[in-house]
Formats: structure tokens, C-alpha cells, sequence
């Protein structure tokens, strides 16, 4: 996935962010201060995440007061003497029954009453207006839902961009992906666009989506990023701060450019992606949504080197290591000639260059079936024209999930790449899924 060419737009927010390494034996913190709330992230040797927040250092502890001795228990008192009984005095004597009295005649019955007119019934009171749902969460507002996602990278309406994500959600889509958020620029693209927008106008446009059963993402990374080098907390701490600034329901990561084996140099890029998870995370809470856009190859069995994804499973140990991921927006194409273009390659197995790669290998790793979202591209100008093989026709894709659900009972959902202006992302969702 790719970035527009941003020369002439409007310019995008910035985020100070200074940061600062340091090693120990054990543990890697790193320190960043995105004025003016210091914070603190700590990674622990087992990968979990400990964030501390606070307005300036923490000064050292005093030392703890000594123990006072403990008092010596009082001697007991001696028992007093038990009084005597006193004696139990008499019984009086009981009283005569008195006589029983004569009993009284009895009176006539008085007559029965005249039945009173039944009152008229009154009038029926109107509806009450209907409530509002009671819960604004993401994970909520999807429930159970087939997922259908939609990246936006371009043919944005600079002048209205709000306009552009009620489209999407107008034409059909249940999940939208701003993109992209990068490393040295921030936010691009979509995400500069949306930074413009009121925070009033942000807000009305969330609550619409969200009316119609749709959440709003920022996407980071795409095919132009290998953040790799750096440090992971560095790389996911703005991007968190810019989601909670501006309204959105949670984070995409579409992370690219990786070496077989899911390494890059000398780093262990799965340990990478579960620190910038679980930090995620960590920032983000329990409620907002946590998404990847892993490429197919970049899943494998945990412990077989055999496989593109190496000994690690790539993937599939990241999930195992945080499985609060919500789903994953697996790219099903640019992988070669041949690969994932039917249903037998896209869903039972991949065979090709790319093997164990197919949305049912994939889950037989330890990934939920209803996790895996298939990835297509919306119009074959969209991939790689040099890597075209991949491209489904939609009619075609509905077939394939029509078939997926029936025999695998399949109920994930589609991620296409990418939005268009005109009328082909709302026919293309609406032939997939009629």
C-alpha cells in the first residue's frame, strides 16, 4: 500500500516528540515527552508494557521508619466469687370461672345495595421517544458484523474531507482506514486531511458512522515505511496520541518491508511489532480497536524455519503474544504470478510460492477464523501492475465467500485497497456481499 503525493495540500498538526534510550540487562525503557505530560514506557524482558505517567521526575524514596517493640501484656484479673441463688417464690393460687354470658339475638341483614356505572376508560398515554443504544465502544458498534474494510489514501475532498469519510461509510463500508501515519511526516494523506477538520465536524461525522454501524482508524505505515531500526514505543506513541486528539476508534497497522525469515538487519521484527502492540495498547485501553494488514507470507507455524515467515511463525507468535488484536487485514495479492486468485489458494491452500499460507492454514496456526479478513485490492490498478496476480473479480470474490461460508462456516469479512471517488467502491461491496 502506497501514499498520494501531498505537494500543494493543506499543512498537517505536528507532535513534538524527543526521545531518549537506555539499556539494562533485563529491561529496555524508553523515555518520551510529548509536552507537556511526560511518560515513561517500560518494556519488561517478557514484553509486557509498563506505562507511568506523571507531570515531572519522581523524587527518590525516603527510607522506611523502623518497627516500634511491642508492649508486654497485661496480667489478668482474678475471677469473682459467684452469688448464691436466690429461692423461687410461690405460685398464687388460680381464679374462678367466671359464668358465660347469654348469647345476643341477631340482627336483620339490610338490603343490597344499587351497582354502581362503571367509570369510562381513559385514554391511552403516547410512546415514549426511543433511546439512544447504550454503548458507544467500537467493538460494540460492530458487533458480530462481516467486516468490510476500506483504506483511504486518495481522491480526498480537500475541502470538505469529512465529506469523504461519510461516503465510505454511505457506500456500504463498516470500517474505514485513514492512511497514513509516518514515521518523520505524522500524518499524511487521509490522516492530514482529517486534521484539518473542526473538532465539532469531527465529532458529528464519528456519530454518523458510528449510527450506521461504522468505525473510524488511522492506518500506519504503507509500502514507503521500514521503521524497524527505531525504537517501536518511539514509532507508536504520537500515532496514539493523534487517535485520542482527534476522534477516531482505534489503529491500523499496515507494516511492510521485511526479509524473510521477519527480520530486517540484526532485529527480530516479531518481538518489534508485539512491543509496539502491547504499547499500543497500553496507551489506547481496552476499548478501542487494535488492527493489522500483515501480507499473506508473513504467517507460518510457530517453530518451522521452513516457511517465508521463519522459526518465529512471524504472526502467528505476534498473536499469541497479544491476542487482544482485534482482526487482521491480510493482503491476499502482489505475491507472485499465481497466488490466491481462486478459491482453493485464497482459502484452503495457497500451494505456490508462498505455501501453508491460506486463510484456513493461516488459522490453523491459533488465529480465530473470524480474525482473518481477506485483503483485495477494489480494481486491479490498484496493485502492483508488475505483481498484478492476486486481482479477483468481485463477483468472483462473492462466489468464493458464498462457498467459504457454506463449508468453513466463514463470516470474516473483505479489506479492499482503495477508495475511489465514483460509484466502483459502493457497486463493488454491494456485488461481494448483495
Amino acid at each position: 500500500m502506497s501514499t498520494e503525493d501531498q505537494s500543494a495540500k493543506p499543512t498537517k498538526p505536528t507532535v513534538t516528540v524527543t526521545s531518549v534510550s537506555a539499556t539494562q540487562k533485563n529491561v529496555t525503557e524508553w523515555k518520551l515527552t510529548i509536552k507537556p505530560v511526560p511518560t515513561t514506557v517500560i518494556v519488561n524482558a517478557d514484553k509486557t508494557i509498563n506505562i507511568i505517567y506523571g507531570s515531572g521526575p519522581t523524587g527518590a524514596t525516603g527510607a522506611t521508619g523502623s518497627t516500634g517493640s511491642t508492649g508486654s501484656t497485661g496480667a489478668t484479673g482474678s475471677t469473682g466469687h459467684t452469688g448464691a441463688t436466690g429461692s423461687t417464690g410461690a405460685t398464687g393460687s388460680t381464679g374462678h370461672t367466671g359464668a358465660t354470658g347469654s348469647t345476643g339475638s341477631t340482627g336483620h341483614t339490610g338490603s343490597t345495595g344499587s351497582t354502581g356505572h362503571t367509570g369510562a376508560t381513559g385514554s391511552t398515554g403516547s410512546t415514549g421517544s426511543t433511546g439512544t443504544t447504550g454503548s458507544n465502544k467500537p467493538r460494540d458498534i460492530l458487533g458480530s458484523a462481516i467486516k468490510k474494510v476500506l483504506y483511504v489514501d486518495s481522491d480526498i475532498n480537500w475541502n470538505d474531507p469529512a465529506s469523504t469519510i461519510r461516503a465510505i461509510v454511505d457506500a456500504g463500508y463498516n470500517v474505514v482506514n485513514m492512511s497514513f501515519y509516518l514515521q518523520v511526516q505524522g500524518p499524511y494523506d487521509m490522516l492530514s486531511a482529517w486534521a484539518t477538520v473542526s473538532q465539532a465536524d469531527q465529532i458529528a461525522t464519528q456519530q454518523y458512522a458510528h449510527s450506521k454501524g461504522a468505525v473510524l482508524l488511522a492506518s500506519w505505515g504503507g509500502s514507503t515505511e521500514t521503521p524497524y531500526a527505531a525504537s517501536p514505543v518511539d514509532i507508536v506513541r504520537p500515532l496514539c496520541a493523534y487517535v485520542l486528539a482527534n476522534n477516531l476508534d482505534g489503529v491500523d497497522f499496515d507494516l511492510e518491508n521485511i526479509d524473510m525469515g521477519f527480520v530486517k538487519g540484526t532485529v527480530n521484527v516479531t518481538d518489534w511489532i508485539t512491543i509496539a502492540t502491547k504499547t499500543t495498547r497500553a496507551l489506547l485501553g481496552p476499548d478501542l480497536l487494535i488492527t493489522h494488514a500483515p501480507e499473506a507470507p508473513f504467517w507460518g507455524q510457530i517453530g518451522d524455519a521452513t516457511t517465508w515467515a521463519g522459526i518465529t511463525g512471524a504472526y502467528s507468535q505476534i498473536y499469541q503474544n497479544d491476542p487482544s488484536i482485534d482482526w487482521f487485514n491480510v493482503q491476499f495479492y502482489n505475491q507472485g504470478a499465481s497466488t490466491y486468485n481462486t478459491y482453493e489458494t485464497l482459502f484452503i491452500a495457497s500451494g505456490g510460492d508462498f505455501p501453508k499460507t491460506s486463510v484456513t492454514e493461516i488459522s490453523a496456526y491459533g488465529i480465530p477464523l473470524s480474525k482473518l479478513i481477506v485483503g483485495k485490492p477494489l480494481e486491479i490498478t490498484d496493485i502492483d501492475s508488475t505483481q498484478s496476480a492476486g486481482y479477483v473479480t468481485p463477483a468472483n470474490l462473492h462466489t468464493f465467500f458464498v462457498e467459504a461460508q457454506q463449508n468453513l462456516g466463514y463470516t470474516g469479512g473483505l479489506m479492499a485497497w482503495q477508495w475511489h471517488s465514483d460509484n466502483v467502491p459502493a457497486t463493488f461491496i454491494a456485488t461481494v456481499f448483495p
